[in-house]
């Protein structure tokens, strides 16, 4: 009876063996190992700019600090892609209203025609939140040199005499997503439905990323609201 129970345990432990090898093969062979998702590239610095918003305030860069930001450029009188952006956001806008620390900046790019009050009438017309919604513009040359240079887009007049008002100016359609350091973090098709829902996704990814210490950005703009 003894030299039975002993070769069962035997047996037992043996079997516990061929399992265990069994498994740590299986394993080795076909399951694939844990690797932490990558985090989004970091494609540049925005380089410092001082702009004026649709409120007529003066906004710089360091403003943004603290927040991720998505940017667009947009001239009010376009007649092609900048109705479809401009819906985008709008909708968009929706989309991201329950966090307090993102910002949508759509950078006119006809700076002499979109002044305050323009941008404003824009902006209405699209129920922009002007606490989360902005719209820039600057003189000229610095503000074409930041688009170029920093956001590595186009942005510029167009230069055909017959050309009409909804086509004097060039511009990207691209959307610039930049990170709570000022950091560029991926380019997207903005005119695209299928866009904004990786970007939110890519959005909340950087949203688990640090804080730098920042100064919130208040607009004070009763104008604004329809």
């Amino acid at each position: 009876m003894a030299a039975n129970k002993i070769v069962l345990k035997m047996a037992g432990a043996f079997l516990a063996l061929i399992l265990v090898a069994a498994l740590g093969a299986y394993l080795l062979t076909f399951a694939k190992p844990f690797t932490p998702k990558p985090g989004l590239p970091k494609l540049g610095q925005v380089a410092d700019f001082t702009l004026t918003e649709r409120t007529g305030k003066d906004i710089t860069n360091r403003d943004l600090l603290g927040k991720v930001w998505v940017a667009n450029f947009i001239f009010t009188a376009c007649g092609g892609p900048c109705p479809t952006l401009s819906q985008h956001f709008a909708a968009f806008q929706k989309e991201i209203a329950r966090h307090t620390d993102i910002r949508l900046v759509s950078f006119s790019v006809n700076p002499s025609g979109d002044t305050p009050p323009v941008l404003t009438q824009y902006a209405t017309k699209y129920g922009a939140d002007p606490q989360r919604w902005l719209f820039v513009t600057g003189e000229k040359i610095p503000l074409y040199t930041l688009i170029e240079t920093s956001f590595k887009l186009v942005a510029q007049p167009n230069y055909d005499p017959k050309a009409p008002p909804s086509e004097k100016f060039i511009h990207s359609t691209r959307l610039v997503l930049v990170d709570r350091n000022g950091v560029i973090r991926g380019y997207y098709d903005g005119l695209l439905p299928e866009t904004y829902p990786k970007l939110k996704a890519d959005i909340d990814r950087l949203l688990k990323e640090p804080t730098p210490h920042a100064t919130p950005l208040t607009i004070s703009c009763p104008q604004c609201y329809p």
